[in-house]
């Protein structure tokens, strides 16, 4: 009886392990695509840019996203948005050997990514030797919260 029970409190212990691993890799995804998609969109022609601005205001408006959410987000989670419509628009990465990484959403993904952040820009900086800079995750309701109370 106590085999059985060490048994499955090891199979819940590995199945625990594996999720949390999965949501590490989601979120080390979701933050190296913004980090990519703010260096590959600085590099763009304007025109390039503005092509994915659109496509990235099409992905917004699929997801329920306002264009006025655009416009509050923090960087991390823009070129997050970025990165899906680079991706989409078939626009690579313009750092070598990188690629963009399927995140379905990456405004969930990129809850709790502080240190991810670091992690990536350390990262790119080592491979690369190019400097990011990106703003830590904020949550777009936090926001929104934080001007209706100024304006109270």
């Amino acid at each position: 009886m106590s085999h059985i029970f060490f048994i499955f409190l090891l199979i819940g212990i590995l199945v625990n392990l594996i999720y949390k691993m999965f949501l590490i890799s989601i979120k080390h995804s979701a933050v190296q695509n913004a980090f990519l998609a703010k260096y590959t969109f600085e590099h763009l022609s304007n025109s390039q840019k503005n092509i994915v601005i659109t496509q990235t205001f099409d992905i917004m408006r699929r997801s329920g996203l306002l264009e006025q959410d655009f416009e509050v987000m923090c960087s991390i989670l823009k070129f997050s948005f970025y990165a899906l419509a680079m991706n989409d628009l078939g626009i690579k990465p313009k750092l070598r050997n990188e690629r963009w990484h399927y995140v379905r959403n990456p405004y969930m993904a990129l809850h709790n990514s502080d240190r991810h952040i670091l992690v990536i820009k350390k990262a790119l900086f080592k491979r690369h030797n190019v400097t990011i800079d990106m703003d830590k995750f904020q949550d777009i309701h936090e926001i929104y919260i934080k001007k209706i109370k100024a304006k109270n």
